[in-house]
């Protein structure tokens, strides 16, 4: 369940990252014509990972904030620890490539193990995405299970 904003706009670190439904998802961070737009190629790029097998996905940046005109979303994609990249296909390898992400999707993506020690730092409120590069304070994440949700 996604808790409440704080007064900074940000969800809470307290028990960070948020897991949710899409539904969740779609209630709380795609409404209004900005936000919808961005909602659209959001559940394009989960419905691909999801075909593509890929286990989780963590949603950050200004997209799981209360900002009214969030400028994108960033994911990390949570993989099976034995997932080899090098054998993933062409339209599943473009979901993994970061440093071509922002030009081909707008958005930044990356990847990760789903056991690795990496993603702590990753999610991280000291030095991860867990802080808001701009205000420099931490801020919560939002994770969601692409294995048993609908994306409906």
């Amino acid at each position: 369940m996604i808790p409440d904003f704080k007064e900074d706009g940000n969800l809470p670190m307290e028990g960070h990252p948020h897991a949710a439904t899409w539904q969740e998802v779609k209630n709380r961070f795609c409404q209004g014509d900005h936000r919808s737009e961005i909602a659209k190629k959001l559940l394009s790029l989960l419905k691909r990972a999801k075909d593509c097998r890929f286990k989780r996905v963590i949603m950050m940046g200004s997209f799981v904030t209360a900002q009214e005109r969030p400028k994108d979303f960033d994911l990390i994609w949570l993989t099976d620890p034995e997932l080899e990249l090098s054998n993933l296909s062409k339209h599943c390898k473009e979901l993994v490539d970061a440093s071509k992400s922002r030009d081909r999707f707008g958005c930044d993506l990356l990847s990760c193990p789903e056991n690795s020690e990496m993603l702590g730092e990753l999610v991280s409120h000291e030095r991860g995405f867990g802080i808001d590069k701009n205000t420099k304070k931490p801020r919560g994440l939002v994770i969601l299970d692409l294995v048993n949700d609908e994306l409906s």
